[in-house]
């Protein structure tokens, strides 16, 4: 049963007070990077959606289930955002630096057969059976087109890393890139961390590891996900 008119506007009137309009939103120029206008205008709502689930969920002071599903929500939500901003400035801005090529070459591993008697004698230097093996090597491909292969926490790396090489090439002394690889690393390491309850989205891994998050670190996934944005900022 929906709330009644007077409920309805008292809690709309609530949320909307606290939440960025689309005009604060362009000045803080977040993910501006995002060329597709109609990614960026995704990408926007799902922010703002996903504040407006914790400001209406912060005003029914949520306790015990519904607490825990507020955080989780903010945190899964959130972190997709970034971890999309990530595929894009690997498949788009960052694609042709070493650093993304590299990754991609690791990304990608195929399947070999070998000959039998060939199989057998690897198999046999490592004390293991034929089953037991899979033999596979790196394909020498570049492209992003196995992006869907490499892990969360590596597309971090690949950002982190792809940063520095791009302070190199603009000739600044080790000292300047030191001290503003030192400044990204905090935001990076925090989004880092919250991966790992970013994967509670899988019941089993909660289950399994018995480690909740908390109101805190939804709240971190938020101003990583604006901090991520500004960083971003500066090179694109």
């Amino acid at each position: 049963m929906a709330f009644e008119n007077k409920q309805e506007k008292y809690i709309t009137e609530y949320v909307n007070k606290h939440i960025e309009s689309n005009e604060q939103l362009d000045k803080l120029k977040l993910f501006s990077f995002i060329e597709n206008k109609k990614d960026r205008k995704s990408l926007l709502e799902q922010f703002k959606y996903t504040r407006i689930i914790y400001k209406f969920l912060e005003g029914t002071q949520a306790k015990d289930s519904l607490l825990h599903a507020e955080i989780k929500i903010q945190i899964i939500l959130y972190l997709s955002i970034i971890e999309y901003c990530c595929d894009y400035l690997i498949s788009n801005q960052f694609k042709n630096t070493k650093v993304v090529k590299e990754t991609m070459k690791s990304a990608g591993l195929k399947k070999m057969k070998l000959r039998p008697n060939l199989l057998n004698q690897v198999a046999r230097s490592l004390n293991r059976d034929q089953d037991d093996l899979v033999i596979s090597a790196k394909i020498q491909d570049t492209s992003t087109k196995n992006l869907s292969k490499i892990r969360f926490s590596d597309k971090i790396d690949c950002i982190e890393n792809t940063l520095i090489e791009l302070d190199k090439e603009k000739n600044y002394n080790e000292k300047k890139v030191n001290r503003r690889k030192n400044r990204r690393s905090k935001v990076l390491k925090e989004i880092k961390t919250l991966i790992y309850y970013r994967n509670n989205i899988h019941l089993s891994h909660e289950l399994t590891n018995n480690k909740h998050s908390t109101l805190k670190d939804s709240k971190r996934a938020y101003k990583c996900t604006k901090n991520f944005s500004a960083m971003i900022n500066n090179f694109v």
